[in-house]
């Protein structure tokens, strides 16, 4: 089959298993996104045999734990396998936090929130590379705890 069917039909089912996903996590109140952000900020190149996706999840305030959940859990396994089937070496994690606390402690709390995903993927031989973002990295105005909530957050990115 043509590599580029391939990676089309790749993208076309990461995208479903994330919609089904976010449907499921929105019913249990389990927000990992506001939209699925992966839709908004993937790039596809088929000439290349590119792809970059982008996943997030959120943090309560000052925590690092991810949400006890077999959908989180299950899709962070889902995951791992996939990339490993495929050979996908480039994984990002960055982690965020909102402005509340020093500019050093929110540093050590990107690490932890970083560390808690990147302990998903240990026994699946994939390189990671830490990103550490602290507060400097804003997404929404830290003005509101609205806003705050959304900073609070680690992202997932994947590439060829």
């Amino acid at each position: 089959m043509n590599k580029k069917i391939i990676s089309l039909i790749v993208v076309i089912i990461t995208i479903v298993m994330l919609f089904f996903f976010y449907l499921t996590a929105s019913k249990e109140k389990l927000v990992i996104s506001d939209e699925i952000e992966k839709a908004s900020s993937a790039e596809t190149n088929l000439g290349d045999k590119s792809t970059k996706s982008k996943y997030v999840f959120y943090f309560e305030f000052n925590r690092s734990e991810i949400k006890d959940s077999e959908n989180i859990d299950t899709f962070l396994r889902d995951l791992g396998i996939a990339l490993k089937e495929r050979k996908l070496k480039n994984l990002t994690l960055v982690g965020h936090t909102d402005s509340i606390g020093s500019k050093q402690y929110n540093k050590s709390l990107s690490d932890r929130r970083v560390h808690a995903f990147s302990e998903k993927f240990n026994t699946y031989n994939i390189s990671i590379k830490y990103v550490l973002k602290g507060e400097s990295d804003p997404i929404a105005s830290n003005e509101t705890e609205e806003g705050r909530a959304k900073n609070r957050r680690i992202e997932i990115f994947l590439g060829l």
